[in-house]
């Protein structure tokens, strides 16, 4: 009896595995002809509205002139070939030389989305004494640079410079 029941499990097993390999011969999920290649391709054209920021932490608490502060998050730059985080400290651009991007010893004036995060390091004399409003927006550039940018493309940072 065990010998039947096995012979019938194994069997079983080969026709699931065979039926679950057959050919595909109604609509494929890749296209609605199968016979034609071409249109098995992705469409890699760049989106604005796939441009998104989300910053790690939006309230960093106080910092001193003396210090640098991180800005850190998630980050996805659609396939545009190139992309820019342009930073902003109460409305106006830092001055040159005081924003880093992701560990880099050289100041670049603005950051990069790097598999999926970025970080960069504002240092503290940027910030003016009290409340500060920082502002981050990713900035996709087309083949032809042409900027795009979207609704979920910004974050907003609140910092208080304590000195």
């Amino acid at each position: 009896m065990k010998s039947d029941l096995t012979r019938f499990a194994t069997c079983f097993a080969f026709m699931s595995l065979l039926a679950s390999c057959a050919p595909v011969s109604e609509n494929s999920l890749l296209s609605s002809d199968a016979s034609n290649p071409d249109s098995h391709s992705l469409n890699t054209a760049p989106l604005s509205n796939e441009l998104q920021l989300v910053a790690d932490s939006y309230n960093l608490g106080s910092a001193a002139t003396t210090k640098a502060v991180e800005l850190s998050g998630a980050c996805y730059a659609s396939t545009y070939p190139t992309h820019r985080i342009t930073v902003s400290v109460n409305g106006g651009t830092p001055q040159a030389g005081l924003v880093f991007d992701m560990a880099g010893t050289t100041a670049t004036g603005y950051g990069t989305c790097r598999n999926g995060r970025f970080n960069i390091v504002l240092q503290g004399t940027a910030l003016a004494a009290g409340a500060n409003n920082i502002v981050l927006t990713l900035t996709g550039y087309t083949a032809q640079s042409v900027a795009a940018t979207s609704g979920n493309s910004y974050a907003r940072y609140y910092v208080i410079r304590a000195n």
